[in-house]
């Protein structure tokens, strides 16, 4: 990393962060903390919902994958992100968003009981807290590959930066959130646009890219080294697979639903969730399949070690000014899960646990106020 490098990556986290603590001073009601005051437009929602959906995590790992297995991966993803996004957004939220539930685990509980309601909690505690820690150790893999940064201070970096995105998304819950999303977005998507230029020209354009697509298996290297050809899943498998895995995403995680209860409409609830699996779609097929053309750069990477290749095809194909601003948007992507899920899964917390099974009847003020030492809990956690 450059010094131009640095100062890119520091300056555009200061227009963040910045932007984020202005947002934040505007929340002052719960509504505004778990919905958003029910105003949001359905392009902050779809935009907010991508920033969420992509993270530093997913960067290296879809490309890990894309890198040992092929493009089948991206494609059960990106149809698993339309068809998720269609499911979600006209046959079970509209339910929930009309019925006035804070959270989608409210739903489950006017379906199937308190015990349901309760478990789906702690599952979902249990899951995107793993999700926070997945991010962070590949942000850390990331950082010591791209910056140079001893494992230890990459450490510190990538715990500074969480606690920083977690104070302020505790400040300003989902408002505050929605809006700091349509600039990390913007963020990500220049980051990305960057990578996939660079790595386009660098294979040789469109013709590059058939000759790619068309080499013949046997001139290719192994998909998996040391994986025998019988163990490898169908293409047709995987695909259906990640059919079900993103559409339930989409369906029961709360850190998606509740940017579709914060809309101020029905029709911007399904715009909104349109935009954002077009936009989801999008990110893996520009951003997934470079672990593909890695592949044909860098051959002889070992399984268990694929996870790698994006770093090294950033720390070795970006000039200076690129690399800043392509690191810019992965901190930018994780930042925006660190957020959307410590907001989301603070307000499962609040609502369905500590309101509903520990103190009941008391003010707004003070759910507010426990929601975000919640938010904060959750992102250590």
């Amino acid at each position: 990393m450059t010094t131009l490098d640095w100062t890119i990556v520091a300056g555009l986290n200061v227009i963040v962060f910045g932007y984020a603590a202005w947002r934040a001073r505007q929340t002052r009601t719960g509504e505004e903390g778990f919905l958003g005051g029910r105003a949001l437009p359905f392009w902050v929602v779809g935009l907010s919902m991508f920033a969420t959906s992509a993270d530093g995590g997913e960067y290296v790992s879809v490309n890990g994958q894309t890198y040992e297995y092929g493009l089948a991966i991206i494609a059960g993803l990106m149809l698993g992100a339309v068809i998720g996004a269609i499911i979600s957004s006209f046959c079970v939220v509209p339910r929930m968003y009309r019925a006035g539930h804070f959270t989608n685990t409210e739903y489950l509980e006017t379906r199937y009981g308190p015990s349901a309601r309760v478990i789906s909690v702690l599952v979902q505690l249990q899951y995107r807290t793993s999700v926070i820690g997945t991010i962070a150790v590949s942000l850390q893999l990331v950082l010591t590959r791209t910056m140079d940064l001893p494992p230890g201070w990459a450490w510190v970096l990538v715990v500074g930066l969480a606690l920083a995105t977690a104070t302020y998304a505790a400040w300003g819950g989902l408002k505050t959130v929605a809006a700091t999303d349509v600039l990390l977005s913007a963020i990500m998507v220049t980051g990305l646009t960057v990578m996939w230029v660079v790595m386009w020209q660098k294979i040789g354009g469109w013709e590059g890219m058939q000759e790619l697509l068309h080499q013949p298996a046997a001139d290719r290297p192994p998909a998996r080294a040391g994986q025998p050809a019988g163990n490898v899943l169908h293409p047709v498998v995987v695909v259906l697979g990640m059919v079900c895995v993103v559409t339930g995403y989409f369906v029961s995680n709360h850190a998606q639903t509740m940017k579709m209860f914060g809309v101020r409409s029905i029709w911007d609830m399904k715009m909104g969730a349109l935009l954002a699996g077009g936009l989801i779609a999008l990110g893996f097929l520009f951003g997934g399949t470079l672990g593909a053309l890695g592949r044909e750069l860098h051959p002889d990477l070992m399984a268990g070690s694929t996870d790698q290749i994006y770093p090294i095809l950033i720390k070795e194909y970006l000039k200076p000014g690129l690399l800043g601003l392509v690191v810019s948007g992965l901190l930018a992507a994780s930042i925006s899960t660190f957020e959307g899920i410590g907001v989301a899964m603070a307000a499962l917390f609040t609502r369905d646990l500590y309101q509903r099974q520990m103190v009941r009847d008391a003010s707004e003020e003070h759910y507010l106020a426990v929601t975000r030492v919640a938010t904060l809990g959750v992102v250590l956690l």
